[in-house]
């Protein structure tokens, strides 16, 4: 959604296409919006609600004021997006009429109107609700924030599949054809358009809003909890479904943001770690296939089973009293001073990578370590030792920043 500017061409004003900007009340706030911004607001409203997609050409110039519709039929299309009574309202002899994310093509009859369905079509629709005054309505990003577990805050989800011009041109060998790259393209879409749905439903049916999801790529906002359980859910069930191809990766970056955050920012930095893991190099020499988690850049195996198994071991820590969150500050203080003394060694331009993580191995940040979790209680000891050897010996001392910031988070009140 966007606000017209000032300056707008009056040539648009004058031929109808779109009418001046009028303020109106919502609450406290004073809204302002051109008509195509409106209807834009009305389409997101409409999807989430269509079950049927009703097409039909349209070989006229559009008339009345510039939305989305008109902007179809400018184009010599005339689209809607109906539930069963608009679909009745709406409907013309030869149009064509889609069933929405279900195969079913029964014919809807209501009134005396027959409405044959010729086909189905798969659309990301998945909408978190709110129910107000009687009426649902899709909920704002405070809500969404306010639904998130621990710190009140939304996140932004922007993922797509690696080297995707490279499978389709190298990908099928000499057996690239018409048919089998169509096909290719055609199960790329059933899962981002299709699935996609049932797995917002699975992670948090009304914590998340898949704003865009189609081709290879999607761009979801959320509860920033959610949000981070559906890139690794997302990651999972892509790897199952191309049969843990070596070759079929996805890369992602979230974001976390205070609902009062623009969107639009969100989306940019969301953006820009998935970049920088589409950048990352993995230790055995393979590129992409990694997760811009808050601009650190993970391995997905590191995140789905080390940080994803500690973090909520600590969780549960901390919600039952087992540890305090004086351990969670110590450990953090650990993790940035890891980083202040691997930050110094690097300036010293004369030693190399190698010398650098070899000094490190040595420097106050572990025996620093050891000190505090000797400390901790007699139960725990087992545990912590585990997660001391995982931070010493393999290098997992790398994410304890994030791993501290991600608990800290999610247990805040």
């Amino acid at each position: 959604m966007c606000a017209i500017a000032s300056d707008e061409p009056a040539g648009l004003v004058k031929r109808g296409l779109r009418r001046p900007v009028e303020p109106k009340i919502r609450g406290d706030e004073i809204v302002w919006r051109c008509s195509l911004c409106e209807s834009f607001e009305e389409l997101a409203d409409r999807i989430w609600r269509a079950k049927f997609l009703l097409l039909r050409p349209y070989p006229q110039p559009p008339r009345g004021e510039l939305q989305w519709h008109s902007i179809l039929q400018a184009l010599g299309l005339e689209l809607w997006l109906d539930d069963e009574d608009e679909l009745v309202n709406h409907y013309r002899h030869g149009d064509w009429v889609l069933r929405i994310n279900d195969a079913d093509l029964t014919p809807v009859r209501r009134n005396g109107i027959f409405v044959p369905v010729i086909g189905f079509r798969f659309l990301p629709q998945h909408t978190p609700t709110v129910t107000q005054n009687g009426a649902q309505r899709i909920a704002d990003l405070t809500e969404l924030s306010e639904r998130s577990q621990g710190a009140p805050y939304f996140g932004a989800l922007r993922m797509d599949v690696d080297s995707l011009g490279r499978l389709f041109a190298e990908g099928l060998g000499g057996m690239a054809s018409l048919s089998r790259l169509a096909t290719f393209s055609r199960l790329l879409t059933v899962f981002f358009e299709g699935y996609l749905n049932e797995i917002c439903r699975k992670v948090a049916p009304e914590r998340l809003y898949l704003l865009y999801s189609g081709g290879d790529d999607l761009f979801a906002v959320g509860s920033w909890d959610a949000v981070i359980e559906l890139a690794e859910k997302v990651r999972a069930e892509f790897r199952r479904y191309t049969c843990h191809n070596p070759c079929m990766t996805v890369s992602a970056g979230v974001s976390v943001h205070h609902d009062k955050f623009p969107l639009y920012q969100a989306a940019e930095i969301a953006k820009g770690y998935l970049e920088a893991a589409k950048n990352f190099e993995h230790p055995d020499g393979h590129e992409k296939d990694a997760f811009g988690f808050w601009g650190r850049i993970v391995d997905w195996d590191e995140t789905q089973k080390w940080l994803r198994k500690w973090h909520d071991k600590l969780v549960e820590w901390l919600e039952t009293r087992q540890a305090t969150r004086a351990l969670l500050f110590k450990l953090a203080r650990i993790a940035e001073l890891h980083e202040e003394i691997k930050r110094r060694l690097e300036r010293k331009l004369e030693l190399s990578q190698q010398e650098v993580e070899r000094q490190l191995k040595f420097e106050k940040w572990r025996w620093r370590l050891v000190y505090t979790i000797a400390r901790e209680k007699a139960e725990l000891q087992s545990d912590l030792k585990g997660l001391q050897e995982d931070l010493v010996q393999r290098d997992f001392i790398r994410h304890l920043l994030l791993l501290t910031r991600w608990t800290e988070l999610s247990t805040r009140r």
